[in-house]
């Protein structure tokens, strides 16, 4: 199972940096994006195949200054989303609501 999130951070935004080998073992290690830190995940993680990867619905968030509905998210901390409008440049944030 491949990491969703940093360990440190609680960020999405991570990338396999490479690979180490401890104990005649392979250990991805991985990069957040965010805090920039580095950690490597157990012998036993694989990643999840495409059919098994969680997808949820994305609602897209008008821009409160001008109404555009061009709007891109720039950076989620965990419950905050930090959006731009591709229009007017401005940016806000959106607060995600748990179920």
């Amino acid at each position: 199972m491949t990491p969703i999130e940093c360990p440190h951070c609680e960020c999405n935004d991570i990338v396999k940096s490479g690979t180490s080998s401890r104990w005649g073992k392979s250990w991805q290690r991985w990069r957040c994006n965010f805090c920039r830190r580095v950690w490597s995940s157990a012998p036993t993680t694989r990643p999840e195949p495409a059919s098994e990867l969680l997808a949820v619905d994305y609602y897209v968030i008008a821009c409160p200054h001008c109404g555009s509905d061009r709007t891109a998210v720039r950076k989620t901390m965990t419950p905050i989303r930090y959006h731009e409008c591709n229009n007017c440049k401005k940016t806000f944030k959106s607060y995600e609501k748990r179920a």
